[in-house]
């Protein structure tokens, strides 16, 4: 009936967003790495100059 196919499409929704969370928190640890990486290279320019 409509309401079953309802609670499928809910449910469905629900795990695309659990994965798209997920992504978002790969690319968040990803950029939070190069951020390190580049704050420490550019703490090391600064101790040069």
């Amino acid at each position: 009936d409509n309401h079953e196919s309802e609670r499928e499409t809910v449910k469905e929704l629900l795990i695309n967003f659990r994965k798209l969370a997920a992504e978002l928190q790969m690319q968040i640890t990803r950029l939070d790495r190069l951020d390190m990486d580049i704050g420490g290279r550019l703490g090391g320019l600064e101790e040069g100059i």
